[in-house]
């Protein structure tokens, strides 16, 4: 079995950075989310935090879960929340860098990873083409095709309607939400994602209540299968090479987009914040959609199915854990719940393929709608499969340079996290010392 490279790339880079960073969101939890609530407090911030969570809160919290578990066993929740350790301090230095961006620029508030990698020298602008490249076709298989394509699985388990008629429908209320730009799609956005979250977060929450008797066996399951070798190598080898390991980090970083570098863009809409605290929002960010939703969704899964890896599939696996405990009608609400995810999520993820194709061709509006909103009816007909191993492989390409950027900026990131009161100041001293308390712009 292949090691899946995001494991290697996510762990070194977020590894390097929580070590730069002085492990601060862990040692200082008090001081962050002082921060956090007083930048929420301004309305415009909160939005382009729910606009970030509506790209992130989607296929990854249901169906990449579930199939991270059919696949990876238990264990691969754990390592989920593993790679959310990670994630957040990279989400966090994305979002800097992209407040940072905008600060300079003035009405620059978008492609901070893009124009990073401009700035690299002579194949920097190599660098930021292969990105957005790889974001307008994520935009296209992530953000329209593979959220189309579990929406009609999601009403298919519930409704006997024709796929092509569903995702033909979603087109049709996709176009109206994205025709007045991303202040309608801020103001659908505001609304949908907070009351699915708790309609969702209440679902799970009750099957887990249901089946409390089996919550001490699955979490003993998790730690468990963490850590069992399914190489023939044994050892250390075949722990890396384990695909509860593999599935965990790949699935937390289909939820969270950790690396990928899009959210920043949404996060740039925000109020005037300094960059330390706009990197606070990436953090909260990440908690909401991995530890919280998706921790919920997969100990709602191994509570309620005692054998989620022998023949379901993603949606199928996801009905039965909920249906099962709760009645047939807590099916419908929870494609009431996937729906309104996936909803979020395309017209979101319309924003972030426009903003890429806009880099790469000047006049391509015009064309970019079209495309997505086909990309939105053929969903359906393309093997999941497909879908997810094509979003891996773009996301592995974006977080690899995402992760080139981060490191090459990571005594930026410290000089700005220090301004703006994150990290304590410190001197010429120690393994952190540097030339100059300025900052690097």
């Amino acid at each position: 079995m292949k090691f899946n490279p995001l494991c290697i790339i996510v762990t070194l880079t977020g590894a390097y950075l929580l070590f730069r960073l002085r492990f601060f969101f862990i040692l200082h939890p008090f001081r962050c989310l002082k921060k956090t609530c007083a930048s929420l407090k301004k309305r415009q911030t909160a939005r382009s935090l729910v606009l970030a969570l509506a790209g992130t809160l989607g296929v990854g919290n249901v169906f990449g879960v579930a199939v991270g578990i059919s696949v990876g066993g238990a264990g691969s929740l754990f390592w989920m929340l593993v790679s959310s350790l990670f994630a957040s301090v990279i989400k966090y230095s994305e979002v800097l860098l992209s407040q940072a961006s905008m600060d300079k620029r003035g009405s620059e508030s978008h492609g901070g990873i893009h124009n990073a990698l401009l700035a690299l020298g002579k194949f920097g602008g190599v660098l930021a083409v292969v990105y957005s490249s790889s974001t307008l076709l994520l935009s296209f298989s992530m953000g329209a095709a593979l959220q189309s394509s579990t929406l009609v699985s999601s009403v298919g388990q519930i409704f006997d309607t024709p796929p092509l008629l569903t995702s033909v429908i979603l087109s049709f209320f996709v176009l109206l939400a994205v025709v007045g730009g991303a202040a309608i799609i801020e103001r659908v956005t505001e609304i949908v994602i907070p009351v699915t979250t708790i309609i969702y977060i209440i679902l799970c929450s009750c099957v887990i209540f249901l089946c409390y008797e089996r919550v001490p066996s699955a979490l003993s399951e998790v730690w468990r299968s963490a850590f069992s070798s399914e190489s023939a190598f044994g050892g250390a080898l075949g722990f890396l090479l384990s695909r509860s390991l593999s599935e965990g980090f790949a699935r937390g970083l289909l939820s969270n987009e950790a690396g990928a570098g899009t959210s920043s863009m949404a996060h740039a809409r925000g109020a005037s914040l300094n960059p330390a605290a706009s990197g606070l929002m990436g953090i909260v960010e990440v908690f909401f959609d991995t530890v919280l939703v998706c921790s919920l969704t997969g100990l709602a899964i191994l509570v309620s199915v005692p054998e989620p890896r022998a023949h379901f599939g993603g949606m199928e696996l996801v009905f039965r854990a909920v249906c099962e405990p709760l009645g047939s009608f807590s099916g419908v609400i929870l494609s009431f719940c996937v729906v309104a995810f996936a909803y979020s999520t395309v017209i979101c993820w319309y924003f972030y393929g426009l903003e890429s194709c806009l880099k790469l061709f000047s006049g391509g509006r015009c064309v970019f709608l079209p495309l997505y909103l086909t990309f939105v009816c053929v969903g359906c007909m393309i093997p999941e499969g497909v879908l997810v191993f094509a979003t891996d492989t773009l996301l592995l390409i974006m977080t690899a340079l995402t992760s080139l950027v981060l490191i090459k900026s990571s005594d930026r990131i410290v000089t700005l996290s220090e301004l703006g009161g994150v990290l304590d100041k410190r001197y010429k001293r120690g393994i952190f010392r540097r030339k100059s308390n300025k900052p690097d712009f």
